[in-house]
């Protein structure tokens, strides 16, 4: 009965912001870059806001075969999603990306197997090589006009 409230506990709790302790970023000109993920919540909810500075960018390679992360969701003021930032994410089904997203660089979600579908918002302008590359999951992209 214990194994199983603590399952329970583990799948009803809600999706709250990690905090700037569960991420390894840098703060220049005013805005965060973050570069890594030290965190264990397999829902992810990256905060907007790290020691009073906006994030802006997720650097390349930041989640990179964090194979237990099942859903990301990206703070709006995020403008850049980096190279292989969530490549390897295996168990990863639902990313959630904000309307100021204009750049998702290469090889960003490659190798999320269990990804089944992707909204690119409005605004996005550029979607490098092999993003979605080895998604084999993957039914559904929209994409915006806004891609060139």
């Amino acid at each position: 009965m214990l194994a199983a409230s603590i399952l329970f506990w583990a799948v009803a709790a809600p999706a709250q912001a990690q905090s700037a302790a569960d991420f390894g970023y840098n703060v220049a000109n005013g805005q965060v870059d973050i570069y890594g993920y030290y965190g264990t919540s397999r829902v992810v909810v990256i905060p907007s806001r790290i020691d009073g500075f906006p994030v802006t960018s997720i650097d390349s390679d930041t989640f990179l075969n964090a194979t237990t992360i099942t859903s990301v969701t990206i703070p709006n003021g995020v403008t850049s999603v980096g190279v292989f930032c969530f490549a390897g994410c295996t168990a990863l089904t639902n990313v959630v990306l904000p309307t100021s997203v204009k750049s998702i660089e290469q090889g960003a979600f490659e190798s999320c197997s269990s990804l089944t579908s992707v909204t690119i918002p409005e605004g996005v302008t550029t979607i490098g090589d092999s993003t979605f590359l080895g998604c084999s999951a993957l039914t559904t992209i929209t994409l915006p006009a806004s891609v060139t």
